[in-house]
């Protein structure tokens, strides 16, 4: 049996994943309502043919995470899947926060055109309030990827807390290459908050310069290889794990074909110098990998 103290510190790690999948279904099925606004209903204008290409990668994110979560809270999940899972789960945090940034931007211009222009954003705020329990308006809903970032963060710093506490010869420790890999992911983690909280405007200025054809999954696509890789490796059970989140996110990809087809999909915007960065030290060969 497991000193107390051990159980209790595995208890908080538990206590914070446990939390963290409560409120990630909330939030994923928010992000699920956006995405299944009629296209007759989405304001036709730049702003928000750029939503069209964050939401469903954000989607993606939290289809993969949810189902990397409930899998982590199985009784019959050895040490070894465990620290598998935990270090895709990190990949997909970092996924995300390279997202989080460039969303941040998006909305402190959608605010500003909220404030300038308040009626123009009406009639999809009242739709959004009368067609689902809540009562959420749209601005509700288009907050909640920012209120994400400091929940993920608690995340990995109770990862960090865990482990540090365990054992040399606990099985259920992270090799010393995942523990520098989830330490500098809570490095980037605490960059891009503090970036998205105080100089969102710079990140937003710096976005004007000239475009690149958008591809789906442009954002993700570093992280996203490491997890395919992990996927690949793992037994058939776990494979077939694997399957559901490329199926779930491949209908995720879907939606936004489907149900905004009046739109032309947008030439995505060059992403900051962080951004960047972060794919670079993600993934140096991810270049040829392309998620859909």
């Amino acid at each position: 049996m497991l000193p107390v103290n051990q159980i209790q510190e595995s208890l908080t790690e538990h206590k914070a994943i446990q939390e963290m999948l409560d409120t990630e279904k909330t939030y994923n099925e928010s992000l699920a309502r956006l995405l299944e606004i009629p296209a007759a209903r989405m304001p036709d204008n730049e702003l928000f043919a750029k939503l069209g290409v964050y939401l469903p990668q954000l989607k993606n994110v939290s289809d993969m995470l949810l189902l990397n979560v409930t899998m982590s809270l199985k009784d019959d999940v050895d040490s070894s899947s465990l620290n598998q899972l935990k270090i895709q789960r990190i990949q997909l945090l970092k996924a995300f926060f390279t997202l989080y940034r460039e969303y941040a931007s998006w909305y402190e211009i959608y605010v500003k055109e909220t404030s300038g222009n308040p009626a123009e954003f009406d009639e999809l705020s009242i739709y959004l309030s009368e067609s689902y329990p809540g009562k959420l308006g749209l601005a509700d809903y288009l907050i909640q990827p920012l209120q994400r970032g400091p929940r993920y963060n608690l995340l990995v710093t109770a990862a960090i807390d865990y482990n540090n506490k365990l054992a040399n010869e606990d099985p259920a420790k992270l090799s010393e290459v995942s523990i520098a890999d989830l330490v500098k992911a809570k490095e980037l983690i605490k960059e891009y908050l503090l970036a998205a909280n105080s100089s969102m405007s710079a990140a937003s200025s710096s976005s004007s310069t000239a475009a690149k054809p958008y591809q789906f999954g442009d954002y993700t696509r570093a992280a996203f290889a490491l997890l395919g890789e992990y996927m690949e490796n793992k037994e058939s059970t776990e494979a077939k794990e694997g399957a559901k989140a490329s199926k779930s996110s491949s209908r995720s990809a879907g939606i936004w074909c489907s149900i905004w087809p009046s739109k032309p999909k947008p030439q995505s915007e060059v992403t900051t110098s962080s951004t960047a960065t972060l794919e670079n030290e993600i993934d140096s060969e991810a270049d040829e990998f392309v998620f859909m």
